[in-house]
């Protein structure tokens, strides 16, 4: 059974780590308040987001398919898209 209190957390997007407490030598990007439940759904959302980008990164490589027909890169976009609601859901005003 999840706890449905909800806790503290830092985001920090650049390494894609999320924080109990933040490190002093870590810059978190966001505080959030969220259950067990969303904090799942937030790291699986940042899972999604870095195999995206690793997808986006190879076809990059490839010069001959244009960026515009890019699935990879728009799984990427749509990813930080969700992740960025969440935080705006979850998150403080700051």
């Amino acid at each position: 059974m999840m706890n449905s209190e909800k806790q503290t957390y830092f985001v920090d997007l650049v390494s894609g780590d999320i924080l109990e407490k933040p490190l002093i030598e870590e810059n978190p990007n966001f505080r959030i308040y969220a259950t067990e439940e969303e904090l799942a759904d937030l790291k699986l959302q940042l899972e999604k987001s870095h195999t995206a980008d690793l997808q986006a990164h190879i076809r990059s490589l490839i010069p001959y398919v244009p960026y515009h027909k890019d699935q990879p890169n728009d799984q990427y976009d749509a990813s930080l898209k969700h992740i960025y609601a969440i935080i705006y859901q979850y998150g403080d005003e700051e």
